[in-house]
Order: structure tokens, then C-alpha cells, then sequence
């Protein structure tokens, strides 16, 4: 019964959570697709219409892209909450899945070897988007709602891992504000290059070298915090 779930299960409160949740929305927001990605449709705005257009199209995108996990994150718990009697698989799922990504970009810097997130079926529809790229925020709106949903295969697993968290909670508004304080942490770096592109003019090719360059270390912080977040989900299932 619903009685044995939760003991099983447990309750977290939002004090001991947010600083995990934090930790898992940094893990994304530094995701190397995300960055990519906007790099990628940066470029063909300054290319096309000058970087006037960068501010309101960036922006734009990166509002959407909020929406997207907002509302794909609202979706999946949902989807735990009809399913309380496989909460606890579900939660375990994750927290393993987890592991297994965490351990592979740790494994992928050692190996010198890089492992591909997205689907080649995603990347291809993604790519056809974004060359339609033009001048007017709706049309980069709607790109970055494609994007969201595209992307999400590369970002699953800190995301899923949060989720999972946040649906031990008993309050539906405890849920929806750390659920808002992760997609909000997602998109800092998608408003900081925006700005940095219109305000202090820097260019996407500096930015993917810079990144590029720093790349290995990030995937290992990266790896190694999704191992510590998998753990400590799975932890508490057994505790």
C-alpha cells in the first residue's frame, strides 16, 4: 500500500535537497551539447542578420529551452506520481543510469575517446532547425522548444536523477520551486554567451576553443558528480 511505498521511499525536505539539485543543474548547464548547440544557431544569426539580432534571438531561445525542460520535468513527475508502486524501481533506474553515464565521461577522458549522447536521428533533425534560423525571436523561440526536446537524451541523466528527488517531496509547491531553481541554473550560461556575443562582441569560434580547450576537465567534474548524485539517490532508496 501507499504506507509501505513511502517507508520504503522516504520523504527528503527542500533545505536537504536544494544543495543536490543545485549540484545536478550545474552538471547540465555545462553540458557540451547545450553549448554546442547555441554556438551552432550564435553563428548563423551574426552570420545572417548581424549582431543586433543576437540579443532578442538568443534570449528568445533561451527562454524556450527553459519552457522545454520545465515542462518535459513537470511531465516526468507526473509520471512518478501516477506510478507509485514503481517509485522505487523508477528511482532506482535513474540512480543507476546515472552511474553508467557518469562512469562513461570519466572513462571517455581516460580513453581520449568521445562518446556520443545524442542520437545520429536527433542530431540530424536538429541540424535541418536550426538552418532555419532567422531574424524574428518567434522563429528562434520555437527552434529552442525543438532544441529542448532534442537535447534531452544528452542532459538525461542529472536531470532524471534531480526529478527523482524532487518527487520524494510531500509539497507539490517545494516541487515546482526547486524544479524552477534547476532550469533556471541551465540557463545562465545560455543568457552569458547572449550577452557576451552582443554586449562585449565576442565570437562563437573563440568561444567553442575556449571551451573545447577546458573540455576534458569539465567532462571528468562533470562525470564525477553525476557518480556522487546517482549514489546518493540510490542511497536513498536504502535508507
Amino acid at each position: 500500500n501507499d504506507e509501505q511505498i513511502e517507508s520504503i521511499i522516504g520523504h527528503r525536505d527542500l533545505n536537504s535537497l536544494l544543495p543536490f539539485i543545485v549540484m545536478a543543474a550545474l552538471v547540465d548547464a555545462v553540458n557540451p551539447c547545450e553549448f554546442y548547440v547555441l554556438a551552432v544557431f550564435l553563428s548563423l544569426i551574426v552570420f545572417r542578420f548581424g549582431r543586433k539580432a543576437v540579443l532578442k534571438d538568443g534570449l528568445a531561445y533561451a527562454i524556450a529551452i527553459f519552457i522545454a525542460y520545465y515542462l518535459l520535468g513537470v511531465g516526468i513527475l507526473r509520471l512518478i506520481g501516477y506510478a507509485q508502486q514503481m517509485r522505487f524501481f523508477i528511482a532506482a533506474i535513474f540512480g543507476f543510469l546515472g552511474l553508467v553515464m557518469g562512469f562513461r565521461e570519466v572513462l571517455g577522458v581516460i580513453l581520449s575517446k568521445e562518446f556520443k549522447n545524442v542520437p545520429d536521428f536527433f542530431s540530424k533533425k536538429l541540424s535541418v532547425y536550426l538552418r532555419k534560423a532567422s531574424e524574428n525571436p518567434m522563429s528562434a523561440f520555437i527552434i529552442g522548444l525543438v532544441s529542448g526536446i532534442f537535447l534531452l537524451p544528452c542532459t538525461s541523466a542529472p536531470y532524471l536523477i534531480a526529478l527523482s528527488l524532487i518527487a520524494s517531496l510531500q509539497s507539490i509547491l517545494e516541487g515546482m520551486f526547486l524544479l524552477t531553481i534547476y532550469n533556471g541554473i541551465i540557463m545562465v550560461p545560455f543568457i552569458a554567451i547572449t550577452l557576451g556575443i552582443y554586449v562585449l562582441q565576442l565570437k562563437t569560434g573563440d568561444l567553442k576553443r575556449w571551451s573545447s580547450g577546458r573540455q576534458k576537465w569539465v567532462n571528468v567534474a562533470s562525470g564525477l558528480l553525476i557518480i556522487f548524485l546517482g549514489l546518493y539517490l540510490l542511497s536513498t532508496l536504502i535508507t
